[in-house]
């Protein structure tokens, strides 16, 4: 059965706005201020009839990410997977064997796949937190899209650095991801704004998407640095078919 799923697209020029929950997020991580000009194009998946699997949503949104990159000569950009442990771990023999990997959860087939990165362990007073890369393939990319929607620790970034997925690179993306906030601790979900400027800044784009089945639809923002990528033939409205 194929199914038809609109997907509006629209481009958000200004993300530093009261109304922006992206900035909001950065306002209550003690930032200073913007220091990167961001923009990001939106692709919202959504279908009249009432469904409760929200993978068709996913799936539709991730065709266009993917139709959209390939329209503008991007496909030399790979797209990685960056997960980590939001809240602290014990300090253990046991955390430190299961490390990210075999800690359970719905990233244990992501371990399967060819080319990732170390496990990279990041110790304070409150314990252990554990973080990691993987290349994606399409059918992965959109497996973590799903994964995004229900965990605060996760992304999924599309790059040409050739040093994405080293040890460095985790680290500087883990500090960036979570920064200290007021009370001098590191947070445990993502601050999307102050990883977009880290990222951007760098000529990469970060890719969020959030979606809840009662709605009946979804959306995946691919964000990137004003200025850097002139998106062409971007339609308002696209129809997809799943």
């Amino acid at each position: 059965m194929t199914i038809e799923i609109t997907v509006s697209v629209s481009l958000m020029e200004e993300l530093y706005d009261d109304s922006n929950p992206l900035f909001l997020d950065w306002r209550g991580s003690g930032h200073l201020g913007p220091t990167v000009d961001l923009n990001a194009i939106s692709f919202e998946a959504r279908r009249q009839e009432y469904t409760d699997d929200l993978s068709i949503f996913t799936h539709a949104c991730c065709k266009c990410v993917r139709q959209i990159f390939h329209d503008n000569g991007l496909s030399a950009y790979r797209f990685w997977l960056f997960a980590a442990h939001g809240p602290w771990q014990e300090k253990s023999r046991i955390t430190k064997y299961k490390k990210f990997w075999k800690s359970g959860g719905e990233f244990e087939s992501f371990a399967k796949l060819p080319n990732k990165s170390d496990e990279m362990e990041f110790e304070s007073e409150k314990g252990l937190r554990y973080a990691v890369m993987v290349e994606l393939d399409y059918g992965a990319f959109i497996q973590a899209a799903d994964l995004m929607r229900n965990d605060s620790a996760c992304c999924v970034i599309a790059s040409r650095d050739k040093e994405m997925g080293s040890p460095k690179s985790v680290q500087k993306i883990f500090y960036s991801a979570f920064p200290e906030k007021k009370s001098g601790e590191l947070s445990t979900a993502i601050n999307w704004i102050a990883l977009s400027e880290f990222l951007c800044d760098r000529e990469s784009f970060l890719i969020r998407y959030i979606g809840f089945p009662e709605d009946m639809e979804a959306t995946i923002d691919v964000i990137f640095k004003k200025g850097h990528f002139i998106f062409k033939d971007v339609s308002n409205e696209m129809v997809v078919e799943i």
